[in-house]
Order: structure tokens, then sequence, then C-alpha cells
């Protein structure tokens, strides 16, 4: 009996067994409210560095224009009555309109490239009726003025416990014509457009896709904290509330611009009625403007009570609750930036409060 050789092609092929197939487990599916957690963090850090980097780049810069214009034979080390800082006022005016741009304006600009944004998504221009924008923007001036109240009593608390009760760092001086005109460049015009920008405009956009109250709430608060004073915190947080609310409402940075510009525009102004007119009649002048901005301000809140009980809810605007996300107040607060940006204005208010 033949037997097929072990090479037959025609021999039946023996069934064998094949190694088993190892099948990998997918990965787990990410976790959304993580996802959305990592990024608010990411956002709010972002931010808060932006605002941070206002104070070194403003030393650094405000420094070196010292030194440069020192060698150049200027006098940088006047009198307190005749210079701001040390500086001549109009030299101080000049480069403080330089510093809202390079310190305000450009890191924030920086979020934009980073994030790959344009600035029509960032800042809202949007056509606002009338009569509505008008009353808001005389409210909001209002609200501004009655916040220096309260203001200026914690100051005075302040001195009377021997501690530095000024609220502003740098007090306004002119000696000139010139300077008169560069101040209200500088502080009425510049500062208003670069800080309404920053704060309202790309700090807001950046942090509305988790709900509108996050984004009002951060930006009024490392607003407060960019003038580093204990005594001008609270003015400057319900100041800053006030202005974010009413960006949400006209979804218009142009009124924000304008209210900043006018509240800016009423605190300097006796500073050039003084330099024209004497001390007596800039006291007239600032009085008088205070009960104008009080009677504009009260007939403006009726005309919106007026038109929000007339159906036009003109006094609480819709506001968008965003993407939810677990425990979003720790992290709109824990996070790198802020935590940095909290101390540096604890540190530098600890200084200026001892600084007599």
């Amino acid at each position: 009996m033949s037997t097929n050789p072990p090479n037959n092609p025609y021999m039946p092929v023996q069934p064998t067994s094949a190694p088993p197939v190892m099948v990998l487990p997918y990965p787990p599916a990410p976790d959304p409210q993580k996802q959305e957690q990592k990024a608010l963090r990411r956002s709010a850090s972002l931010v808060s560095f932006a605002a941070l980097a206002a104070q070194p780049l403003s030393f650094v810069i405000m420094a070196a224009a010292g030194v440069f214009i020192g060698l150049c034979g200027v006098n940088v080390h006047l009198p307190a009555g005749q210079s701001v800082a040390g500086m001549p006022p109009a030299l101080y005016y000049l480069l403080s309109s330089m510093l809202s741009f390079l310190t305000i304006a450009l890191p924030f600009c920086l979020i934009l490239l980073i994030d790959k944004r344009s600035l029509a998504d960032a800042i809202l221009v949007e056509k606002t009726d009338f009569l509505h924008g008008l009353s808001l923007v005389l409210v909001g001036l209002l609200l501004c003025l009655l916040m220096n109240y309260p203001a200026n009593l914690i100051s005075q608390l302040l001195e009377e416990l021997g501690l530095n009760g000024e609220i502003n760092t740098e007090s306004m001086v002119v000696t000139s014509t010139l300077d008169v005109v560069l101040m209200f460049i500088s502080v009425v015009l510049v500062a208003p457009i670069t800080e309404e920008f920053a704060f309202r405009g790309i700090l807001m956009s950046s942090l509305r896709r988790w709900g509108i109250w996050p984004a009002v709430l951060l930006s009024a608060l490392l607003f407060s904290f960019a003038h580093f004073s204990f005594q001008a915190m609270p003015v400057v947080f319900i100041g800053g509330l006030a202005m974010a609310l009413l960006y949400v409402w006209t979804r218009n940075i142009w009124l924000n611009i304008f209210v900043h510009l006018l509240n800016n525009f009423i605190a300097t102004l006796p500073i050039a009625v003084e330099f024209y007119a004497g001390t007596e009649t800039a006291e007239t002048v600032s009085n008088l403007s205070m009960f104008i901005v009080i009677g504009l301000g009260i007939a403006a809140l009726i005309v919106l009570l007026a038109l929000h009980f007339t159906g036009r809810h003109a006094l609480f605007p819709k506001i968008a609750r965003g993407v939810p996300v677990r425990k979003k107040g720790l992290w709109l607060f824990l996070n790198v930036g802020f935590i940095l940006y909290f101390l540096t204005f604890i540190g530098l208010s600890l200084v200026a409060l001892y600084a007599l």
C-alpha cells in the first residue's frame, strides 16, 4: 500500500489552529466636561497674563525712556508740583499714551493671534437704538460717579490710620497749554479706547463661550486689579461691572468708550480749569458737572424704566449661560495666570499703602 509523499500537492491539508488574535481595547473617549474645564482654565489664565503684562512692561519702558531722555539732556527730576512721576507733564502724558497701546492693547492683541481669531469676532459694534443706548450711557456714567464716594471714604479712613490713602498713584499736573492738550489725549481719549478694547472687547470675547456672567465677573475683577490700589478697587470693580453689562446690553464697544471718555473728562476737567481760572472756579465746575451727571442719570433711569414697562425689556438683558462646566467658578480663578496677577496686586497695593 502506497502513500502520497509529503510534498504531494494532492495530499489533503490538515487543519491547524490559528494563533490567537490580540484585540486591543478602544481608548476611552475624552470627557467633554474635562475638556471644557481645561479650555476655561487656559482662557482665564491667558487673559490674566495679558492684564498682568502691563505692569512690568510699563516699568521697563518708562525706565528706559527716562534714561534715554536724561542722556539727551532733559531734566526728568522736577519738583512734585511741576512734574508727574518726576517727569515734565507733557513728556509723561506723551509716554502714557504710547504705553496704553504697548502695554494694554498689544498683549491682548496677542491673544487673538494665539487663538487665531479675527478682530471682528472679538470687538462687537452692533447698531443700537439711540434712546436706549444714550440712556444706558448716562446711567453708567452716574454709577461711575457715585462709586467715587465710597472710595473717598476708604481713602480718608486709611489716612486717619496713618497710611497712604491716595486713590491715584500719580496726580495729574499741568503747567502749560501743551500739558492740557496732551493730558486730555492721554487720559480722556487714548486710555478709554485701549482699556475698553482690551478689558471689555477681547477679554470678554475670550470667555463668552462659557457664559456671560463669567466673562463679566472676570473682566471687572482684572480691571480693578490693574489699578493696584485697595482703596480704588471697589469703585473700579463696580465701574467695571457696569461697563461690562453695558457691553452685554448694547454689543457696541463705542458706547463703552463713550462712557469711559466722559467719566475721565469729568475727572480731569477741573485740573485744566484750575490752570486757567484758579482753584475756586475749578471747584465750581467740578460741583456743576456732578449735578449735571446726577440729573441726567436720574432722567435716563426714568426713561429706561418707561421703556422696560412698555415691553422693550430695556433693563434686564438676556444673559446666555454658555457651555456647562463643572465647578465653572472655581476654574475661572484657579489657574496660573489669575493667581500670579492676584498676588502681584496684593504686593503692589501693600507697597502703595505704606508709601507715605
